[in-house]
C-alpha cells in the first residue's frame, strides 16, 4: 500500500490540486483504521466533502484530470456502500438519551433537502 501520508508533508504542499488530492489519499488510506460510527465521520464525511470540493473546483478551473475525478468517485462509492451494507455501521453512536442530555438548547437537525414533491 505504501507509506502514510503525514500532515507535516500536506502542510508542506503549496500547489492547491496537488494539496486537495494528497488529502483525500490520505483519509482514504487512514480509513482502514475505523469502523462503526468512527468510520463515517472520520473518512465518509470528509471524503464526500474533499470529493464534491474537487469536482466543483475542477468544472470551474479543471486542474485535475476528469479521469482521477472518476476513480475518486468510484472509490468514494465503494467505501459507502461498503459502510452502508455493515451490521455495525452504527457501532460506538450515541444513543437518543444521550443527545437529549447533551443538547442544552435549540437544534434543528436536517435530514437532507428532497427537492422532488410527491
Amino acid at each position: 500500500m505504501g507509506r502514510p501520508i503525514a500532515d507535516e508533508t500536506l502542510q508542506s504542499v503549496v500547489d492547491p490540486a496537488a494539496k486537495s488530492l494528497l488529502a483525500i489519499c490520505k483519509v482514504y488510506c487512514d480509513g482502514a483504521k475505523y469502523n462503526g460510527i468512527d468510520k463515517f465521520t472520520k473518512v465518509l464525511a470528509p471524503l464526500n466533502l474533499m470529493h464534491q470540493r474537487l469536482k466543483y473546483d475542477n468544472a470551474t478551473s479543471s486542474t485535475v484530470d476528469d479521469d482521477i475525478v472518476a476513480q475518486i468517485e468510484a472509490a468514494y462509492s465503494a467505501i459507502e456502500k461498503e459502510y452502508n451494507k455493515s451490521s455495525e455501521k452504527f457501532a460506538g453512536a450515541k444513543d437518543e438519551r444521550y443527545l437529549m442530555e447533551e443538547l442544552a438548547s435549540t437544534v434543528i437537525i436536517l435530514m437532507g433537502f428532497d427537492t422532488t414533491y410527491g
